[in-house]
């Protein structure tokens, strides 16, 4: 057995030690999981493929000392990929928040951003660029914005692969990212200043009239819009040259003070910010701080990982020794074969939560995903355009008799007049049973291409998507539903929601709550999210959904919740 097989067989013992509790996100640049560990946990696993992993980048965040960064607690490596498993953060995303809320106060966006800097400054002194902070990849748990999903970070060295013509996030990575330019940590400044216009005004701005539009919102001081001006700037030389320079003149600014000025600043009179409500706590200007040494004191999960590693350690030593000394040179991969077999024999059962992923497929897991490929179909789409992007509605059945989809995906794509794509997207809904419909309503596109049509396709689930349905979905009601318009003239939908019961293989922690608005005729014409907590059985909990789109005219709006 050579280096390499023994460092797969490793891995693939530790990774045997997890217990995956739910699948949080597939794409084309790996699978991220749910996982525990005997008694520690939770913890986030991410899978990715050996070809695109940057393992330099994970290196450096093993390093990192920032409470807003995740801490790593493994890496291994598989014959075919390359594995994280590092801390999970419970909250709700920054995306998930504004769905519900429209957009923050001053006051709110304000340590939010603090902390994004704070987080980025340390991964900037290890030299590493995150390159897709958005309100999806931020967390906001009790002890504040945690930044997540580290899938395209890369090195300050790194150099644009042949295949990344354009990576990020769409109206929130900077300009040099949609081509094969120089990226730099200025291109996470330019991210942060999008990413508080969008908190603040509850939408996506042009980048050409960023700083206008801010202004014309009525909603941003102007010594704010000026900070994010700069940071946003089309050029990176003219933006603040580090984090900790934009986080200092960003808090000033919240504060009501001068913005400082740094080299190749703008000049000008800045006037002082008169908060309505004096009482509202600002943030202090950031000062980074120098770190102190001390001693490492390791958690009780991290000392229950490294117990556990140390007896796979053993298995691993003793099942190396076990193949080299055997005779027949064909033992070791007739024993991997029946190791595979044996993880998809035990992923059966598994409802409302990812089975661990294996390189390989069964008959009737294949029989499953085909019947569910033919099964799920779309009943009901709309699309509107508003700010630059598409946001739609949709409708997704499951017309099968007794295939349960664990994922269901919904490709968006838009095209031009002439046929041409001009974007396509995923949409990864939850769980969805037999019989069963789910709404959904969203956004898409890249912010600047105005499509002639929209199509919504369902992709064919892998087999490990799939399942024999056993049981019944989680059943929710809804009452004392209201509408109302906000202060911006939003659509503001209240009521109740209360969970009449809770599938028995259910690991919903929260609500969606979905609603769907429609015209006289009964057509579908818009569609929006927002989540609140999951209640007991029984029980009753409030909620409250908005849009801050230009909606289109309609008559009625209906309601749905599922478990999430």
């Amino acid at each position: 057995m050579n280096r390499e097989e023994k460092q797969a067989l490793h891995g693939m013992n530790i990774d045997d030690a997890y217990v995956v509790e739910r699948q949080l996100a597939h794409g084309v640049d790996g699978v991220t999981e749910l996982v525990s560990l005997d008694a520690a946990g939770p913890f986030v696993r991410k899978r990715i493929p050996l070809a695109s992993v940057r393992r330099m980048v994970w290196a450096a965040l093993a390093e990192c000392d920032s409470p807003y960064l995740p801490r790593v607690h493994a890496m291994y490596e598989l014959p075919d990929e390359f594995v994280a498993v590092y801390d999970y953060v419970p909250g709700d995303t920054l995306e998930r928040l504004m769905e519900r809320r429209g957009h923050l106060p001053l006051a709110e966006v304000a340590p939010i951003v603090a902390n994004v800097c704070g987080a980025v400054a340390e991964l900037h002194v290890h030299g590493v660029v995150h390159a897709d902070i958005a309100p999806r990849n931020v967390v906001l748990a009790e002890d504040g914005a945690h930044l997540i999903d580290f899938g395209i970070a890369r090195m300050v060295f790194d150099k644009p692969r042949r295949d990344e013509k354009a990576w990020g996030t769409r109206g929130f990575a900077a300009p040099e990212q949609h081509g094969f330019a120089a990226v730099d940590i200025r291109s996470d400044i330019y991210a942060i200043g999008r990413l508080a216009g969008y908190l603040l005004t509850g939408a996506v701005l042009a980048e050409k009239t960023f700083e206008g539009e801010l202004r014309c919102s009525g909603v941003v001081p102007e010594g704010v819009c000026q900070v994010l001006g700069r940071a946003c700037a089309f050029e990176p030389s003219s933006r603040y040259q580090n984090v900790e320079d934009f986080a200092t003149a960003f808090a000033t600014a919240c504060a009501g003070g001068a913005v400082p000025e740094a080299p190749g600043a703008f000049s000008g009179n800045q006037p002082a910010y008169a908060q309505d409500a004096p009482s509202a706590k600002q943030p202090a200007p950031y000062e980074r701080q120098v770190p102190v040494q001390r001693t490492k004191r390791f958690p009780a999960h991290r000392k229950v990982i490294m117990l556990a590693f140390t007896a796979l350690a053993v298995v691993c030593v003793c099942a190396a020794i076990y193949l080299l000394v055997k005779d027949d040179p064909t033992s070791s991969i007739s024993q991997q074969g029946d190791k595979a077999q044996a993880l998809t024999d035990s992923s059966a059962g598994h409802s409302d939560m990812g089975a661990p992923y294996v390189d390989g497929t069964d008959d009737a897991s294949s029989d499953l995903a085909d019947r569910a490929a033919s099964g799920l179909v779309i009943t009901e789409s709309t699309w509107y355009m508003s700010n630059g992007y598409v946001h739609f509605a949709i409708a997704i059945t499951n017309t099968t008799e007794d295939v349960l989809a664990l994922f269901p995906t919904v490709v968006v794509t838009g095209r031009a007049a002439d046929g041409s794509i001009l974007f396509s997207s995923d949409e990864v809904l939850n769980d969805l049973y037999p019989g069963e419909t789910r709404y959904w309503g969203s956004i898409a596109g890249d912010g600047s291409s105005v499509p002639d049509t929209v199509e919504f396709s369902v992709s064919r689930p892998g087999d490990w998507e799939v399942q024999a349905a056993v049981g019944e979905p989680s059943r929710l009601t809804i009452s004392n539903v209201s509408r109302r318009r906000g202060q911006f003239s939003d659509l503001v939908v209240t009521g109740e929601v209360t969970l009449e019961s809770l599938s028995s293989e259910s690991m919903a922690s929260q609500v969606q709550v979905v609603a769907i608005g429609r015209d006289s005729q009964g057509n579908m014409v818009f569609g929006f999210m927002g989540y609140t907590s999951l209640p007991a059985e029984g029980e009753t909990v409030p909620f409250e959904v908005s849009s801050s789109d230009g909606l289109p005219e309609f008559e009625t709006i209906e309601v749905y919740a599922y478990g999430w």
